[in-house]
């Protein structure tokens, strides 16, 4: 990630337009440092430091929360609305990542070859 951003960064001036950055309020700039930092830098050290504690099959399933929290954050921080439709799929989801974390994990069966 740390080459794409470098490669990356000559180009911006030609893709984005730096006047339209400036003129845009804090809070969009400081919600565009969030976005960032979080996503590419907080959420990668958490999934690094949960692979170290947890196998792999059960870090992967906390992904799932990302559309239900992210909704959460939405509506508590931004006054967004959770709709019907929205709050039940967030349900299934959590009850989804329930049922995965809680179910018993079963040994691979042992193969022996004669030989």
């Amino acid at each position: 990630m740390t080459v794409a951003t470098v490669l990356q960064l000559p180009l911006a001036p030609f893709v984005l337009e730096p006047a339209a950055l400036w003129a845009s309020s804090a809070a969009a700039k400081a919600s565009i440092v969030y976005v960032g930092l979080m996503t590419s830098v907080v959420a990668y050290l958490l999934w690094s430091y949960a692979l170290s504690k947890v196998p792999a099959s059960r870090v992967a399933i906390f992904s799932n929360l990302q559309p239900a929290v992210t909704a959460l954050v939405a509506w508590l921080f931004l006054g967004e609305a959770l709709h019907w439709e929205l709050a039940l799929g967030g349900a299934l989801v959590l009850v989804g990542v329930r049922l995965t974390q809680s179910a018993p994990v079963k040994a691979a069966p042992v193969v022996v070859r004669a030989g």
